[in-house]
């Protein structure tokens, strides 16, 4: 029995770095299939509560825009075509028409540069994730490198 016994600390050690240890990468995004989907769950949830927040106003809660003054964000052509554009805008706001989905808009979009890069990831996965858009987990990653090529 004692010789079993001097051998639980062994096995405790082993077992503790098997459970601490990282699966092959040391990616801060994150690189495991169940990893992804936990952050991509706590992106919409997080998204979702600043898009109500800060977003529904204009956009509205369905994300269908508001007549002809404020464009929407479902199934938005120009949205969806420049993920780095839509970082920009949300953090330098935008002025000037735009044309979205073939309708002309020309409202100006108040800056959001208050919110962090985690922030703007979080509510950027929302919206290109609801109504109808099907684009995938924006990471912080993302933003901060779109955010260093906006023009101010």
């Amino acid at each position: 029995m004692k010789k079993y016994i001097s051998y639980l600390p062994v096995l405790i050690f082993f077992v503790t770095m098997s459970c601490n240890s990282k699966s092959g990468s040391s990616d801060s995004e994150g690189s495991g299939t169940a990893s992804n989907e936990m952050k991509f769950k706590h992106y919409m949830i997080a998204g979702e509560q600043l898009y109500k927040k800060h977003c529904s106003n204009c956009h509205q809660e369905n994300g269908e825009g508001l007549a002809s003054l404020f464009p929407p964000l479902a199934k938005s052509d120009y949205m969806l075509n420049d993920v780095d554009r839509t970082v920009c805008i949300i953090r330098y706001g935008l002025k000037g028409e735009i044309v979205v989905n073939g309708k002309k808009y020309n409202q100006p979009m108040t800056a959001l540069g208050y919110l962090s890069d985690m922030e703007v990831a979080e509510v950027m996965t929302y919206v290109y994730n609801s109504w109808g858009n099907e684009k995938g987990l924006i990471t912080q990653k993302m933003v901060s490198e779109a955010s260093e090529n906006c023009e101010d």
